[in-house]
């Protein structure tokens, strides 16, 4: 790799993987370790105070998947790069290529010299990269084949969600509290298998009730 200092910084909530990492990384001048953290608010936190070249993220974070955090984090610090780094695959969680919001995906079964290129591709060459056995949940993927029913009253904020409506006006127009309406929504995306606002709309916009 060229000789560029990058800062990296590591947000795991498995400590003993984070520091094992940690250890394997910045044994190398060219990598600068920038902080660690365990969990969304010391995420947060830290990248509003410090902006590294690079965050190595597992979509585990308590007490959220991290993956609904992406739009929020690139708001935050624009220049940094966030590599995906975690044992499940993006069609676990019903992500395609296409809306993928992170720069890159790793499989932490991937070894040393997979995870030097993918910091080289990121930081250096600005680039994208994804290990080559991952695997992207289908873009034609509709609600019809979700694992789990959804039941009514899902589909009537399912509805109101594709009109563009706030969790205010949705609990407004159907009566309920604005907690409730949370919780349908976190359902929805649980039984969906996606997360954030964008990956829902992009799931839900083709269905037929």
């Amino acid at each position: 790799m060229e000789s560029h200092q990058v800062s990296i910084a590591i947000a795991d909530d498995h400590l003993l993987f984070t520091q094992s990492l940690a250890g394997l990384l910045f044994s190398n001048p060219t990598y600068q370790p920038c902080f660690l953290v365990e969990t969304v608010e010391d995420l947060k936190n830290a990248i509003t105070r410090q902006q590294p070249d690079l965050l190595i993220l597992d979509i585990h974070l308590p007490p959220r998947n991290s993956l609904e955090l992406l739009p929020e984090l690139r708001s935050i610090a624009p220049d940094t790069k966030i590599l995906i780094l975690t044992m499940h695959q993006p069609e676990e969680f019903g992500i395609t290529i296409q809306n993928f919001e992170g720069h890159g995906y790793l499989l932490k079964t991937s070894g040393k010299e997979t995870l030097e290129a993918a910091i080289e591709s990121l930081c250096l060459r600005k680039d994208k990269f994804f290990s080559p056995e991952i695997k992207w949940a289908e873009a034609n993927k509709t609600l019809s084949k979700s694992p789990l029913p959804l039941t009514r009253r899902e589909k009537e904020i399912i509805e109101k969600i594709k009109e563009g409506k706030t969790t205010k006006q949705i609990a407004d127009e159907l009566h309920l509290s604005e907690h409730t309406v949370k919780t349908h929504r976190t359902k929805i995306r649980e039984k969906l298998e996606v997360s954030g606002v964008g990956n829902l709309l992009n799931r839900i916009k083709n269905i037929i009730n």
